[in-house]
């Protein structure tokens, strides 16, 4: 749903919204791990689809701006196999670490690795932008 009403934001724009979001969905969940507050997990997993959603459609919008006919297949599913990739070798992490350091050190460390991930894309993303 977050893609079809999100069409007409420019890709750039919607890119950020989707890195404010995650990093906010983060936080959330962060909280919600180290209070212990159920609730807080809803709200997160809803909020991590948002912003999924926006950013996802604003990179799809970047791609098909810096591609063109013939090498946008290309271009499209290398970016869907390192996103896949990108997806599966922290959920694997999370798993290890919560073996051998418990399930609120996995998901705190996953947390704040992603936040610092998105405030580092964040702050390189408006350092192109202001080029």
């Amino acid at each position: 749903m977050v893609q079809y009403f999100s069409r007409s934001i420019p890709a750039r724009k919607c890119l950020n919204y989707g890195l404010y979001t995650l990093l906010f969905s983060l936080l959330i969940l962060g909280l919600c791990i180290y209070l212990h507050w159920s609730f807080l997990f809803f709200i997160s997993d809803v909020l991590v689809g948002v912003g999924h959603g926006l950013a996802l459609i604003g990179a799809f919008g970047l791609i098909h701006a810096m591609t063109n006919l013939h090498n946008r297949a290309a271009v499209m599913s290398t970016y869907l196999f390192v996103a896949y990739l990108g997806t599966i070798l922290p959920i694997l992490a999370v798993g290890y670490l919560a073996d051998h350091f418990g399930l609120t050190a996995s998901v705190l460390s996953f947390c704040a690795a992603f936040c610092l991930l998105c405030l580092y894309l964040l702050i390189w993303h408006k350092k192109i932008n202001d080029k």
